[in-house]
C-alpha cells in the first residue's frame, strides 16, 4: 500500500510539476532612461521576487492623464516632469496621494533646496520624489580660452543682449587673431532648420516672462530688440537650399561661452568649460536659472501599492549621488567615477609587465622600453584627475555660481504643442522676410491668449 502511494505521488508530480514561484511585476511608465540608476539597481539587488518593466508614450502626459480617468491599474508608477500645473493639479483631484516616509527620509528632503522642495511638497506633505534633474539651458564658460585671449570674466555679457554686444566685439577685434575660436554657440535648440540661437532666445524670453511676471507676452521692447537681434545672424529661405547648415557646428573646447541643455548624468561632465551665472534677458531683469525635475508617484489604481511606495523609498533612501550634488548643498559630495578603480588597475598590470621585461631585455630594447615606460606612468599620474565623476570643485562651481539662482521652470499655455506649432510658423516667416516683427508679435500673442482661455 505504501509502495502504491508513493507511484501515486511520483505521478502527480510528473504530471502536474510544481511551478517556481511567479515574479511580481512593477510597470513603471516613461523611465526607462534612468533605469540603471543606483536607487533602481539597489532595488533590484535587495527584491529579487520583483521585476521592473518600463514603458513609454509618445505626449505622457496626456496619456497618462486619460489612463488616471479611467482608473486604469495597467501602470504601477507614474512619471512626469514639473515644469508644467500637472503635479499640483494631481494633487488636487486626489490622484497623488501623499507619501509615506520615515523621519531620516524627511530629515535629507528637508536639506533640499527651498526651489527644490517646491514641486514636491503641498501643505508641507512629500506627494512626489525627484529622479533626475534637467536644465533646460546652462550657459558655460571656457577658462582656459579666456585667458588665452586677453580676456577676464568681468568682459563676459551678463545678458542675452550684452551677449550679442560681446559677440559683435569679438567679431570687430579678436575674430581675424584667433580665426579658429568661436565666441558662442548653442547647441541643442535647433528651430525649424534655421539655427540655434532662435530656439534658445526664445526659450530664455518664455522663461524670464513667466518669473517675472507670471504671464507670457511678447508685446515688448526686449523680445522685439532680441527677434531683430537674431534675424541678422539668419539666412533667409530664399538665399539657402534646403537642408543648409547656418552655423558650423563647433567642438565645446573650441567655443569661448558655450550653452546647451543638461540632465543629471551631463551636469558635471568634465570638460574644460566651467558653469558660468546665468544670463538674464537685459539689463532690469533678475537672474535665474531655471530647472525642471522629473518626478515619479504611485497610480493610486495600481493593484501593487505596496510595493510600487517600496520603489519610491528607494529613490529616497538610495539616491543617485550625483542628484543629490544638484539637489542640496548639504547632501553634495565628490563621487568617484565606477569604473576609475578597474582602468587604474589595468594600467598597473601594464607597468608592472614593462618593467619586468625592462630586466629582461639586452641593451638594444632597453632605451625603447624606458620611453615607453615613462609614457606609461606618465599617463597613469595624469589619469587621477579623472578620479572623480563629480569633483569638490565642481561642487563648488556649481554651488557659487548656478544654485542661487535655482527657479522651478513654470508652466503656461506656451507649453502646449498646438502653440509650439503655430510659433514655428509665425517665428519662421518673420525670419525669411515674409511678416514684420509687429506681425509676428501680434500672431504669437493671439495664440497664446486662445490657448490661455481653453487652458482656463
Amino acid at each position: 500500500m505504501k509502495r502504491l502511494l508513493c507511484l501515486l505521488l511520483l505521478g502527480s508530480v510528473l504530471l502536474f510539476p510544481v511551478s517556481a514561484q511567479a515574479k511580481k511585476r512593477l510597470t513603471i511608465a516613461d523611465g526607462s532612461y534612468d533605469a540603471a540608476s543606483l536607487s533602481l539597481k539597489k532595488f533590484r539587488q535587495e527584491n529579487p521576487e520583483i521585476r521592473l518593466s518600463f514603458d513609454t508614450a509618445p505626449d505622457i502626459h496626456g496619456w497618462m492623464i486619460r489612463q488616471l480617468l479611467e482608473r486604469s491599474p495597467a501602470f504601477d508608477v507614474y512619471r512626469l516632469s514639473s515644469k508644467t500645473n500637472l503635479p499640483a493639479r494631481l494633487v488636487q483631484r486626489g490622484f497623488a496621494g501623499e507619501i509615506a516616509v520615515s523621519q531620516r527620509q524627511r530629515d535629507v528632503i528637508d536639506l533640499f533646496y527651498p526651489a527644490i522642495q517646491k514641486p514636491l511638497l503641498y501643505d508641507g506633505r512629500l506627494h512626489f520624489v525627484p529622479t533626475s534633474i534637467r536644465f533646460p539651458y546652462l550657459f558655460t564658460v571656457n577658462k582656459r580660452l579666456l585667458e588665452e585671449v586677453g580676456l577676464t570674466m568681468d568682459d563676459l555679457p551678463e545678458s542675452l543682449t550684452e551677449l550679442f554686444a560681446f559677440i559683435a566685439r569679438w567679431d570687430e577685434e579678436y575674430a581675424d587673431q584667433y580665426p579658429e575660436l568661436t565666441p558662442f554657440y548653442a547647441h541643442g535648440f535647433g528651430y525649424i532648420g534655421v539655427n540655434n540661437l532662435v530656439g534658445l532666445v526664445l526659450d530664455v524670453y518664455r522663461d524670464s516672462q513667466v518669473f517675472t511676471s507670471g504671464t507670457l507676452c511678447y508685446d515688448t521692447d526686449i523680445f522685439r530688440s532680441l527677434m531683430l537681434a537674431v534675424q541678422a545672424y539668419t539666412t533667409p529661405a530664399s538665399q539657402r537650399a534646403k537642408g543648409d547648415v547656418i552655423f558650423e557646428t563647433p567642438q565645446e573646447d573650441e567655443c569661448l561661452l558655450y550653452c546647451r541643455r543638461v540632465n543629471t548624468d551631463s551636469l558635471f561632465e568634465r570638460s574644460e568649460s566651467a558653469p558660468l551665472s546665468p544670463l538674464s534677458l537685459a539689463e532690469g531683469y533678475q537672474r535665474f536659472q531655471a530647472f525642471e525635475l522629473e518626478l515619479a508617484f504611485v497610480n493610486p489604481f495600481s493593484r501593487n501599492k505596496e510595493d510600487a511606495e517600496k520603489l519610491l523609498s528607494y529613490y529616497l533612501d538610495e539616491p543617485d549621488p550625483v542628484l543629490l550634488c544638484a539637489l542640496s548643498k548639504e547632501l553634495a559630495r565628490p563621487v568617484e567615477d565606477e569604473h576609475f578603480e578597474g582602468s587604474r588597475s589595468q594600467w598597473l598590470a601594464a607597468i608592472a609587465d614593462a618593467e619586468a621585461r625592462l630586466e629582461r631585455a639586452d641593451e638594444t630594447e632597453k632605451a625603447a622600453l624606458n620611453d615607453t615606460l615613462q609614457t606609461m606612468q606618465s599617463y597613469l599620474e595624469h589619469q587621477e584627475t579623472f578620479r572623480y565623476r563629480v569633483s569638490e570643485a565642481a561642487i563648488a562651481d556649481y554651488q557659487e555660481r548656478i544654485a542661487p539662482y535655482l527657479t522651478p521652470r513654470g508652466n503656461t499655455p506656451f507649453d502646449s504643442h498646438l502653440i509650439n506649432d503655430n510659433i514655428k510658423t509665425q517665428v519662421s516667416r518673420f525670419l525669411d522676410g515674409a511678416a514684420s516683427i509687429e506681425e509676428l508679435i501680434r500672431e504669437l500673442d493671439q495664440t497664446v491668449d486662445i490657448l490661455s482661455k481653453e487652458d482656463s
